[in-house]
């Protein structure tokens, strides 16, 4: 209706305004979207794994990806992808084990389902061995497009889970000497037990890592294992939280045996090596210690037999 003031004959108002009669009921205005204009986007996966790369070489990336999984882009459409700080999965810590992000990605127009977009999480490197870790990326709508966008919904967060890297020696272990130098007994006892170490020359220790020690056949080896010493093939363990600069020795025993045979010095050797599961994170720089068996405290008794005799002259007689 027009303006009951005599406004201009079209029904407008003069002013050019826009008068509302409060007393008129309220109206719901519903916007039809059609689903043709919309992309359906999801995490391509839930889950990925991604080896730390070396200190001193090039860092590795999780390339986190989002994929179109149901319309097509008539236009550019962005998404966002941020690491979150918190949650239920959040271990690793940010910027010291990754570079968190918060970031958009943007389909271009005429990507449709299947295509993806991806961004790269930058994992950071050092020299501390340490259990699995994990952090988080969440997929959130851009504000300037979360008309045209819907996540699937279950599938708007990933867990990322960074291991220690294949062939990535962070912990160097080597023996605390260059050989082992043991005095064999007298036989009084039948046995010795000579102590030895293994020393932790690199990294730092967030998790137990392990090596094993076993005695080996070697052609300069002079000993003869069960008359000279035992057999060893024993694991020793470095525990969390062991460094180069605090405690960074683990201890074992070898057991010499005793005899009263007098003999040159007599050697064998043991060689270290990092059990299976620990091989990507142990370095041994010194494989093989050498144990050197002195024989100074052996003896051997020399006497004449008989001890007395009586004997003519020009005669002949043995002496023993």
């Amino acid at each position: 209706g027009g303006d009951s003031d005599g406004g201009d004959s079209d029904g407008g108002d003069s002013d050019g305004g826009v008068r509302v009669n409060p007393n008129l009921p309220s109206i719901d205005i519903v916007i039809s979207l059609d689903l043709d204009d919309v992309i359906f986007v999801r995490l391509s996966q839930l889950k990925y794994q991604v080896m730390e790369g070396p200190l001193l070489g090039p860092s590795t990336e999780a390339m986190v990806c989002v994929t179109i999984a149901v319309g097509s882009a008539g236009r550019d459409i962005a998404v966002n992808l941020v690491t979150p700080v918190t949650g239920p999965n959040v271990i690793a810590t940010p910027i010291l084990d990754f570079t968190p992000i918060a970031e958009t990605v943007t389909f271009t127009e005429g990507q449709s389902v299947g295509d993806s977009v991806c961004t790269g999480i930058t994992i950071v490197s050092d020299f501390i061995v340490e259990t699995e870790e994990t952090f988080e990326v969440s997929l959130l709508p851009n504000p300037e497009d979360s008309i045209a966008v819907i996540i699937q919904p279950g599938m708007d967060r990933a867990v990322v889970e960074i291991r220690e890297g294949e062939g990535n020696s962070n912990v160097e272990i080597q023996p605390g000497m260059l050989s082992v130098v043991t005095t064999e007994g007298d036989g009084g006892s039948n046995f010795e037990e000579v102590e030895a170490c293994l020393e932790l020359t690199s990294g730092n220790l967030q998790r137990n890592v392990t090596v094993n020690v076993e005695t080996v056949s070697s052609p300069t080896a002079t000993a003869t294992v069960t008359e000279d010493y035992l057999s060893l093939d024993t694991n020793i363990t470095f525990t969390s939280g062991q460094s180069v600069t605090g405690d960074n020795q683990q201890c074992f025993f070898i057991t010499i045996l005793n005899d009263n045979v007098l003999e040159c010095s007599e050697t064998f050797d043991l060689l270290i090596s990092p059990i299976p599961e620990d091989e990507d994170v142990v370095s041994i720089t010194r494989q093989v210690l050498t144990v050197i068996i002195e024989d100074a405290t052996d003896f051997v008794d020399i006497r004449l037999l008989p001890e007395e005799f009586t004997v003519s002259e020009n005669e002949t007689f043995p002496v023993c």
